[in-house]
């Protein structure tokens, strides 16, 4: 590669080669919901052997298992869900930043005729690309009715 080309990795921003932020599709479960579930049941059968022998006691030691998976796929879920709504929130602050710096570049005097025009197609881009992801959010947060 020439010295003198500049790529987007380059400078730090996300390309196909260097993205750590690709869409998989893959469903694990995020990291600690097998150590919340283990540590759920496990405390379940603790206090329950502290109990005196009656079926409630049974019952208790009888459901940890059930409990251990439960408590693991409520982790699983919260941490997914605090997870997209930190991306959700560094998303929007890019689109503000981006938003600035290009409102800004637009009001400054002096750009040439086709720099402005550049500009505001930059801004169209980055509300169309808002719309966008707000449609997506909305279509696969609210489900429809069968019809």
């Amino acid at each position: 590669m020439n010295p003198s080309e500049n790529t987007a990795g380059d400078q730090g921003f996300p390309t196909a080669e260097n993205s750590s932020t690709t869409n998989n599709n893959t469903t694990s479960a995020p990291k600690g919901s097998a150590v919340a579930g283990a540590s759920g049941g496990t405390l379940l059968v603790l206090l329950a052997n502290e109990l005196p022998p009656t079926n409630l006691r049974s019952f208790l030691i009888l459901a940890a298992p059930a409990f251990t998976v439960v408590t693991a796929k409520v982790w699983s879920w919260c941490m997914e869900a605090a997870d997209r709504r930190v991306r959700e929130m560094q998303a929007k602050s890019a689109i503000s930043r981006m938003r600035g710096v290009i409102e800004k570049a637009l009001a400054r005097t002096g750009n040439s005729e086709e720099h402005q025009m550049n500009l505001k197609r930059r801004l169209e881009e980055l509300d169309n690309f808002e719309i966008d992801g707000l449609a997506a959010l909305v279509s696969t947060s609210v489900k429809r009715p069968k019809e």
